[in-house]
């Protein structure tokens, strides 16, 4: 949607009153109408005697600025206000009080928090992406919106870079960026690790066997912590797919009654070609070549929330997976299928982990 770009405060010059468009710093000495309360350009200080239609162009033309809207707009919320029920001139300010961007500030003014969209990239959002050569960085929101960032590691201001199209990243950084709405409120910023990295070698394996190695420990954890304080033994068998690390035991609707336990499985993945994966996993811990990719620790296991990415060379790494029965948030982390996903850098969907890529 079209919107000014151009300087506000030649506004409230223009209108011969303050507009209130830059919030505090309206009640600053740096306010622009303080220091020049005359309009802008060659003719401002001279006086003028305005007609009637002037006065009343004026008029129109502050309510247009303090609503953020252009001629066009306006002249769509006039016609529908024409002809809606009741006074005209009621209905055309009911209809711009009712605008989402104004709808933010009266919200802010009563100290209501509300959703600010986060920017996103796409094919599922990292907040650690490896990369070999280049990293090119791109971000979406759900709605149209100014984006700022920083590649310093400070945090992100409105007056900060804007975020116009994707950038490439060629050594070690860490990105900052957050959305910003028209009224100068900022959402809360993202940080991004961007690691140049080399490939992970694979393991040489004299041979192997299909399938992962298993070991069940009875009772619920709600932590990693929790596990590794029992000290149990568990039962040991090997399995074929990550979806038995789920189903060991059923889980109904209900859950009522079931019998939880956890579960740690290893071995190897075959990685079927260079590059840098994007790992996606609901499980309670991926562990590839002995470093933690997917800590879902304490967080409800209805959808994967900390992808992660690696870069990876042809053939077997060391896989651990770790599962944990138990309810949080409301969410038994029975009901999930237990899936490790991979996803290429150059690829656009995840595909999961299957049985022919796994071995012990």
């Amino acid at each position: 949607m079209a919107k000014y770009n151009d300087a506000k405060c030649r506004l409230c010059r223009r209108e011969g009153t303050k507009l209130l468009l830059k919030g505090d710093r309206c009640f600053t000495d740096k306010c622009a109408f303080d220091r020049r309360p005359y309009a802008p350009g060659q003719h401002g200080r001279a006086r003028k005697k305005l007609s009637d239609y002037a006065v009343q162009l004026r008029e129109k033309q502050k309510v247009r600025r303090v609503y953020g809207v252009l001629e066009k707009q306006f002249h769509g919320y006039f016609v529908h206000a024409d002809m809606a029920k009741g006074v005209t001139g009621a209905n055309l300010l009911a209809f711009l009080e009712r605008r989402l961007d104004n709808a933010q500030v009266r919200l802010d003014g009563h100290g209501i928090n509300y959703y600010i969209p986060q920017p996103e990239q796409p094919n599922g959002s990292c907040n650690f992406v490896a990369f070999t050569d280049k990293a090119t960085m791109t971000f979406t929101t759900n709605r149209p919106m100014k984006m700022v960032y920083t590649l310093d590691g400070t945090e992100p201001t409105p007056e900060s870079t804007v975020y116009t199209a994707p950038f490439d990243i060629t050594e070690t950084t860490t990105v900052k960026i957050a959305s910003v709405l028209p009224s100068g409120k900022m959402g809360k910023p993202r940080t991004i690790l961007v690691e140049k990295q080399t490939l992970a070698p694979a393991k040489e394996v004299a041979k192997t066997t299909p399938g992962l190695d298993m070991e069940v420990f009875d009772g619920m954890y709600l932590s990693v912590n929790n596990l590794e304080a029992a000290q149990k033994t568990g039962k040991k068998q090997v399995i074929k797919t990550t979806r038995e690390l789920t189903n060991q035991v059923p889980a109904p609707e209900s859950m009522r009654g079931v019998k939880q336990y956890a579960a740690i499985a290893t071995g190897y993945v075959n990685i079927p070609e260079d590059g840098v994966y994007y790992i996606s996993s609901d499980l309670e811990e991926v562990w590839i070549d002995g470093k933690l990719m997917v800590n879902n620790g304490g967080e409800v296991k209805r959808f994967s929330r900390h992808d992660t990415s690696a870069a990876l060379a042809k053939g077997l790494h060391e896989i651990k997976l770790v599962f944990l029965g138990h309810i949080i948030g409301g969410w038994p982390s029975n009901w999930n299928d237990g899936s490790v996903q991979l996803r290429k850098s150059d690829a656009e969907k995840f595909t999961p982990i299957t049985a022919e890529m796994l071995s012990h």
